[in-house]
């Protein structure tokens, strides 16, 4: 990459020269998610709540109902909210419009790379064996980024009052975490293509430039799609390796290798 190279571009599209932010913000919203999620699962959220060994703030009635310090029992049974999940279904919907993001810039790469005019390489990537090569493969790639954007919709808005209009406000917390999982397992399979392409290019890299280069980390990652996914030097049936590469992506733990 920092190399002298005069048939550089000026600029690259967005979905690759925003991709820190892109990153950045699917790797913050995951933590807050991850965060929200810790509380919850550690904590209690009964309703209502046993406090041991606690006496009322004051005299008043109201502060003195649910409390007992009798007979040798002190403390009270107090009304709470512990059951409401909105942080966390919030922090869901956070992560899920960063994945839809990323989806819809994952997509734009394939298409990028795809392209002779932006590459310098074949068309959809092609070799001279090849008639179709990847040139079909944008529309499923188009798909899953399409069904990601949907799924990002929020949801946990669409409820309506029920219990005697006691039960008013509602997060719609399954069907949440539902779409998010649905995405997540959408995103394994579109970065499955992306990552087949990337190598793909690479090696049409190599072969069109002596001394092409790769960083430590990328030379990590395509030696494991590339275990399990070859080089397209001829059409053939696609589907089996964007399912050999979706499971690479789910199984690389690039943290692992920047340590190193």
């Amino acid at each position: 990459m920092w190399e002298h190279d005069d048939s550089r571009p000026l600029q690259d599209p967005l979905s690759f020269r925003s991709g820190v932010y892109l990153l950045a913000e699917l790797q913050r919203s995951y933590q807050l998610a991850y965060d929200q999620l810790l509380i919850q699962l550690n904590s209690s959220d009964d309703n209502p709540g046993v406090a041991i060994d606690v006496a009322a703030p004051s005299d008043r009635p109201q502060d003195r109902l649910g409390y007992v310090d009798q007979d040798g029992v002190k403390g009270a049974v107090l009304p709470t909210a512990n059951f409401e999940p909105l942080p966390w279904v919030i922090s869901f919907e956070q992560l899920s419009l960063a994945l839809a993001h990323n989806s819809l810039a994952n997509a734009q790469q394939v298409v990028k790379l795809n392209n002779p005019s932006f590459t310098g390489l074949t068309r959809f990537l092609g070799t001279e064996n090849t008639v179709h090569a990847f040139g079909a493969m944008e529309k499923p790639v188009m798909s899953l980024a399409m069904r990601n954007k949907a799924l990002a919709m929020p949801v946990s808005l669409d409820y309506m009052p029920v219990a005697g209009d006691i039960e008013d406000i509602a997060t719609n917390a399954p069907e949440v975490a539902q779409r998010l999982q649905r995405q997540i397992d959408n995103s394994y399979q579109l970065l499955g293509i992306l990552l087949v392409h990337d190598a793909q290019a690479i090696d049409l890299r190599k072969q069109k430039k002596n001394g092409f280069t790769m960083s430590q980390p990328t030379s990590v990652l395509y030696d494991a799609l590339r275990r399990q996914v070859k080089f397209m030097d001829s059409d053939h049936p696609l589907s089996p390796d964007f399912a050999a590469a979706a499971q690479v992506v789910k199984a690389f733990d690039m943290q692992d290798v920047t340590k190193k």
